[in-house]
């Protein structure tokens, strides 16, 4: 299960809002089943993920913050999810990207992300990431 979400504050790193994470049943839920949870991440906009992405010390943040997020309720990992990444911010992306796995392997955590069904501007470099993501869900609610 993938908790929708820890929406980001791109200028900070800390959260918006998190949708009552510490407390929502539907974790336990999970958990009683069998169920991995992640807790999803979400930044949207070109304009958030530019001022994210320009700031190590809001990625920091953000990485220190999620881990306490992930501890809190004992969950599986994280699933990004950044969409309206611009091209020119790719590398910048995928650096992040790789911070954040390597942190999330060291706590022993799981990493997933959600990738558009279509990358015509070639924002994501998969052969990079196929090596620090465990597995991306493809997003394709677009299409009917």
């Amino acid at each position: 299960m993938a908790y929708f979400s820890y929406e980001l504050e791109p200028e900070t790193g800390y959260y918006k809002t998190i949708h009552d994470w510490a407390t929502s049943p539907v974790v336990d839920s999970a958990y009683a089943k069998g169920t991995k949870v992640h807790l999803t991440v979400t930044n949207f906009g070109e304009q958030n993920n530019k001022v994210f992405l320009r700031s190590k010390r809001a990625q920091r943040n953000f990485i220190n913050e999620i881990v306490k997020q992930i501890e809190r309720r004992s969950a599986d990992g994280v699933n990004l999810n950044f969409e309206n990444v611009p091209k020119r911010f790719s590398e910048r992306f995928t650096n992040f990207v790789i911070q954040l796995s390597e942190r999330l392997q060291k706590e022993g955590l799981e990493f997933s992300m959600a990738i558009p069904s279509e990358d015509p501007e070639y924002v994501y470099d998969f052969q990079t990431l196929v090596n620090f993501v465990d597995y991306f869900v493809m997003m394709g609610y677009d299409y009917h």
